[in-house]
Formats: C-alpha cells, structure tokens, sequence
C-alpha cells in the first residue's frame, strides 16, 4: 500500500509537501509552576532549549515531516489487509472512507477553520520537543517552538506542551507562544479559549494509574481527583475523557464540584488516545495492537464500532468540530476522513 495524491476538492486533504516558514524568537516569561504547587525555578528561556530557542534560519527549505516521500515502512502497513479475525461491531462498506496522506505527525488539534500538528523531526539540536505547524487554510506553516502534545479550541487557538512538560498558549497578535504557568504531559481546550484541562507532570502516588488531571481556574491549575495519561474534552463541556496507564477509558460529567467528579468507567473497551465531537460522539484509538498502532473505534451512542479499513491504525486521535476525524499512526502515518465522517 503507497500513500496517495488527493485530488479531492477538499483543502486539508491536498498533498501535504509545503516550505517551511517562520522564525523564533524568545518568550519573556521566565517562571513555570507544577500545577501541584511545586516550583520548578526561575528559569530563563534563553538558558535552555524550550518553545521557542533556536536559529532564525529555519529558511525555505523543503521541510522533512512532510517529504514527498515519506520514510514509513508500508510493508508493515500492509500487513494489515491480512487480518481477518475480526470479532467486534465493525463498519466501513457504507461509511466515509480514511484517505493516508503524505506526511508524518506525532499529534493532531482540528479546530473549525484548520489544523495545529506536532510533526515528526526535532526543528533544532536540543529542541523539547519536534516541529510545530499550524494549517490555517489550505497548506501548512511551521511555527517557532517544539512540543509534543497540543491541543486547540474551535477558534484555533492552540495551547502545547513540551518534553520537560511546559505549556505554551498562542498569541495570534504576537504570532508566538506565550508560557504558561503549570507543567503536563496532555493538554485539551474545550468551550471557549480558557476551559482548559492538562494531565499533569508528577504522579500524586506512585500507586496511581496515571498523572493528576487538572482544570484552568482563571489563573491557577485545580487538582481533580482523576488520574489519567491522555485527556479530551467535549466542546460544549458536558464530560471530561481521559485514558489511564492501563488503557482504561473514564468519562466524567461536571457535577457542580469540578475537583471532585464521578468517573464512569467504560468497560467495553481499551484505548491509547481519546477525541470527542461536538455532537457527543467519542473517538478512541484502542483495542489490540496491531502493526502502526491500535484499532479506531466510535460511539455516537449506539456503543462501540470498529471502524474496519484496511491499514487505518493509530496511536494519536483527533477531530474537528464537524466530525473530520484525523487517525496518527505509530510509524506517523497521517490518516484523515474524506469529510465528516458519517455511516
């Protein structure tokens, strides 16, 4: 299996080969903070690579997250077409079908009007992180900084973290990231630019299936009682998701008490990453691992389906606010629907 030109008049499902554009520049915020309430220090952002160190020129050169050649082992991938036992509730004959587009990412945020994506090369020696793009209309530019989780509201503004766990939200006025206090490993935006969630650094117990999971109170991080690795929430904020060490799946309804919620437990599945759409539906990537990842899976309701294409495999999860849902594999393959996914 070989990765294919679109030709689809769609925008985001053009051929993702673009030139790389932008260049740093240094933040002049110089603290971070645990959301535990533990200081890591004054730190100077120029004194270490984070968001934003780096040469200038990054230049116009061909960028390599998105060669028109991608270095994916597809031989693996097809070993997927050779899986027949398949035992769940599956569906794909009559549904939008997933389109793998040039390219390699590690994390994706679709929001209303494009794209933020966490690509696959590191953008300088030391970075905390890989290269940062943004997709604002049709083609991709890359922005300053290194991360490796982000997330987005509907209005596309994003908010990353990177590999020592700092988090940076944009600025669309200074066309830059501004730090944050607070460090995490996952981060999700809901309703509006501030209804922000992270999975945080440092473990409350060593006894716990995963890191606290805390939400933006104006201007200081609230420890929940969930612990999680991955989080998602709904855009309308009715539920919290997260995905635990185990590969359990919780979801939580705010209940009037945001730092002591009711996790349900979902028990019909495993999963390794978690998106929601504004309509309620619940996307996973989960279940076994198979070559490039584990199985996508969706609930709009009527519980549980195995989405059952050939190759569509995935560790990183996302989707849109109208339903285009993008799959990530391990080996950064790029899937995206053909449209709002519909069956």
């Amino acid at each position: 299996m070989n990765p294919v030109k679109l030709e689809s008049p769609r925008a985001f499902l053009t051929l993702l080969t673009l030139a790389a554009l932008g260049s740093t520049s240094a933040c002049d915020i110089d603290h971070a903070y645990d959301p535990d309430g533990e200081s890591d220090g004054e730190t100077d952002v120029g004194d270490e690579p984070g968001i934003d160190d780096g040469p200038a020129s990054l230049g116009l050169d061909v960028d390599e997250d998105f060669v028109p050649i991608p270095e994916r082992d597809f031989e693996v991938l097809d070993e997927l077409t050779e899986l027949t036992e398949i035992t769940e509730h599956h569906a794909m004959a009559s549904c939008t079908e997933f389109v793998d587009v040039y390219g390699q990412l590690r994390d994706v945020a679709p929001h209303a009007g494009g794209t933020w994506g966490i690509g696959w090369a590191s953008p300088f020696p030391g970075a905390q992180g890989y290269k940062i793009y943004d997709r604002p209309g049709g083609s991709w530019q890359l922005r300053p900084g290194a991360a490796v989780r982000v997330g987005a509201h509907e209005s596309g503004i994003a908010w990353v973290v990177n590999e020592s766990g700092k988090l940076y939200k944009w600025s669309t006025a200074a066309n830059d990231w501004t730090l944050q206090t607070g460090l995490g490993r996952d981060i999700a935006v809901g309703d509006d630019e501030d209804d922000v969630w992270v999975i945080g650094y440092n473990k409350k117990d060593p006894t716990d299936e995963g890191y606290g999971v805390y939400f933006l109170d104006g201007t200081s991080w609230k420890l929940t009682n969930g612990r999680g690795t991955r989080i998602a929430v709904e855009p309308d904020r009715d539920s919290v998701w997260i995905v635990d060490e185990t590969h359990a799946l919780y979801r939580a309804t705010p209940n009037g008490n945001q730092t002591n919620l009711s996790w349900e437990y979902q028990p019909d599945v495993t999963a390794v990453d978690v998106a929601v759409e504004e309509d309620g539906t619940v996307w996973i990537v989960g279940g076994p691992h198979d070559p490039d990842g584990h199985r996508v899976y969706f609930d709009d309701g009527g519980g549980w389906t195995f989405v059952n294409q050939p190759g569509l495999r995935g560790t990183s999860i996302g989707v849109s606010p109208d339903g285009v849902v993008w799959v990530l594999g391990e080996s950064g393959a790029i899937w995206v629907s053909d449209g709002p996914f519909q069956c």
